[in-house]
């Protein structure tokens, strides 16, 4: 046999060694040896339950499936109460019986001890409530041998403390009232002796830190009805009474003789006469108004300084542009008003129209040379028709023309025209 032979493993080599949690839930060890000796037992679960049911006893499997639970049991087929031959004559039997919760009874009631329940009963009501007893007859009090004594004793004691009491109000009539009534200070007295020097004296007193008059005072007997904000308003006020009553009276807005001028709410002043160095304006408001928005400097306006011309007269130079100097040139003109329009639109320069100097002539005229220039004739050539007895030389063909009166209206004539004439 070769030297490094070795027997194959027997079936003890191979489980010698496995441990009982090899086979967990699928085998269970019979024997409490070690599970390494070979007398051990090893078996499944299955088959051990076999060997139990075989001996006549119950394994957990088959308690379960046949046997219901103590707790909410389910049962199946003909239930057998034991002790009990018929279930019905039982519960028929309970049902007859009377709850032992309010029961409700019929016929004649039996009460076990009584032999009779009238005379228990009238027992019973001959005897006098604990709460709010009322009595009969002659009370007997136990420890009290005389009751018209001791009710005497008690009576004494009831005009003691009535006299004690005096006619005290019901909510100060006992130690405890009065006592609630100065809150339970033992020290009362010190208590509100020191509260009452604690306040001002009524007469002539003074306060210290910053007094409160929310409700309000009185000065001479006549309520101060101002806010705090509006007696502020007095705050270093210097003034005097002469000078503040210069404004009682005033009105906002309003001018009032000798009084202190007030503005409107909007800055407003209403007066009904204005005056400059004792003199009174006579100018009318729309009148005045010419002057809103004007920009006009002081030596400007004193320009109009004795002017005597009119208001409407002063409208004639409403927007002009004119310099003083320009204005100046119109000193000593008579020229009238409608002459004066004639060169209203002209556009001509001054040198232009100086040419005008020692012109009689109407605007028709002026008009008329306008229109004539307009046509483009030269001053050379209207100059020919003016009498000019000057000639030239010049050769005349058929197409020339020639000025020629139709029978009122100047039209122009070829030769050719004449000749066929």
């Amino acid at each position: 046999m070769p030297s490094n032979y070795s027997a194959p493993p027997t079936l003890a080599d191979e489980i010698g060694d496995l441990t009982i949690a090899n086979f967990a839930s699928a085998a269970v060890q019979l024997s409490s040896e070690a599970f390494t000796d070979s007398n051990t037992i090893i078996q499944t679960a299955a088959a051990v339950d076999d060997r139990i049911e075989a001996k006549g006893y119950l394994t957990t499997s088959s308690a379960t499936s046949t046997y219901a639970p103590i707790a909410s049991p389910t049962f199946t087929g003909t239930v057998t109460t034991p002790n009990h031959a018929n279930v019905d004559s039982v519960l028929t039997s309970v049902a007859s019986k009377a709850p032992i919760a309010s029961p409700t009874f019929t016929g004649t009631v039996a009460i076990p001890s009584y032999s009779d329940v009238a005379s228990t009963l009238g027992t019973i009501s001959a005897k006098a409530p604990i709460d709010a007893p009322t009595f009969t007859g002659t009370v007997a009090i136990p420890g009290f041998s005389n009751v018209a004594t001791t009710l005497g004793e008690i009576a004494t004691n009831a005009s003691a403390i009535s006299a004690i009491t005096n006619g005290a109000p019901s909510l100060l009539n006992t130690l405890d009232e009065l006592a609630a009534a100065i809150n339970d200070d033992e020290n009362f007295s010190t208590t509100i002796t020191a509260l009452i020097d604690s306040k001002a004296s009524s007469a002539n007193p003074t306060f210290t830190g910053t007094p409160n008059l929310s409700e309000g005072f009185s000065i001479g007997g006549t309520a101060v009805t101002s806010t705090a904000a509006e007696l502020n308003i007095l705050d270093g006020v210097t003034s005097t009474a002469a000078e503040l009553n210069l404004v009682d009276g005033s009105a906002a807005g309003t001018i009032a003789n000798s009084k202190a001028l007030i503005y409107g709410a909007g800055g407003q002043v209403n007066a009904t006469t204005l005056q400059i160095g004792g003199a009174s304006i006579t100018a009318s408001v729309a009148e005045l108004n010419i002057l809103d928005g004007m920009t006009s400097t002081t030596a400007e306006l004193n320009i109009l300084d004795g002017v005597t011309a009119t208001s409407a007269e002063i409208n004639k130079v409403a927007g002009l542009t004119a310099t003083a100097a320009e204005l100046n040139i119109m000193d000593g003109v008579t020229a009238t008003t409608g002459e004066i329009n004639l060169l209203d639109g002209v556009t001509a320069t001054t040198t232009e129209l100086n040419k005008l100097d020692g012109f009689t002539g109407s605007a028709s005229d002026l008009n008329f040379a306008k229109d004539l220039a307009a046509t483009g004739v030269t001053a050379s050539e209207l100059d020919i028709l003016d009498g000019n007895t000057s000639a030239t030389s010049t050769t005349i063909a058929a197409g020339d023309r020639i000025v020629y009166n139709d029978d009122g209206t100047m039209k122009q004539v070829a030769i050719s025209d004449l000749v066929t004439h």
